[in-house]
C-alpha cells in the first residue's frame, strides 16, 4: 500500500567524493548506487535522498540560497513529506526501488564534511536525510514519480 506520492525535483551526482552534486536530466541506479557518481559501491549507503521544500526552507533559516545537490544528495524530491519516513521504508521509482537504512549522517560531519556544511557549518543531511540502498536497479528522470511505502506494507 503506498504511503505518500511525490515527484523527483532533480537526480544529482558528483565525479570526486566529497564535493557538491550537480543535476543531470536521469540516473541509473545499479545495484551499488549511482552509475558514474562518486560513491558508487563505496558502502551499503548507496544513495541519498532529501527535499527540495526542506532544501528552501534551509535556505530562509541561513539567508543564503541553496540549490539541489548542495547538501550532496543523490535525489531531491517534492511533495514528500520525508519527515513521516522510518527506517527500512521503501520508496520505488519506476522501476527502482529503495529502501532506507539510515537518517541523518553525523559522523561524516566530524571531519571536514561536505559542500554546504564545509562552508555554512550546518547542513540538513545531518539529521534528516535519508540514506538508501538499492533493492531494485532502474532508471531515474527529474519530474517522475516517487512512490514512499511503510516497511510493512512493503510492496512485492
Amino acid at each position: 500500500m503506498i504511503k505518500h506520492i511525490g515527484k523527483i525535483f532533480s537526480v544529482n551526482t558528483s565525479k570526486e567524493r566529497g564535493t557538491i552534486k550537480y543535476a543531470l536530466p536521469e540516473i541509473l541506479i545499479k545495484s551499488q548506487g549511482i552509475e558514474g557518481d562518486a560513491h558508487y559501491g563505496h558502502s551499503d549507503r548507496h544513495l541519498s535522498i532529501i527535499s527540495i521544500e526542506r532544501i528552501e526552507e534551509f535556505s530562509k533559516e541561513i539567508n543564503t540560497k541553496i540549490n539541489p545537490g548542495e547538501f550532496a544528495e543523490n535525489i531531491t524530491t517534492s511533495g514528500l513529506d520525508l519527515t513521516k519516513v522510518k527506517l527500512h521504508d521503501c520508496f520505488r521509482i519506476g522501476t527502482a526501488e529503495l529502501e532506507v537504512i539510515q537518517i541523518g549522517k553525523p559522523e561524516v560531519y566530524r571531519g571536514d564534511g561536505s559542500g554546504v556544511f564545509r562552508i555554512i557549518g550546518k547542513s540538513v543531511m545531518l539529521h534528516e536525510g535519508l540514506f538508501c540502498k538499492v533493492i531494485t536497479e532502474g532508471k531515474v528522470r527529474t519530474g517522475d514519480k516517487i512512490e514512499h511505502y511503510e516497511f510493512s506494507n512493503k510492496p512485492n
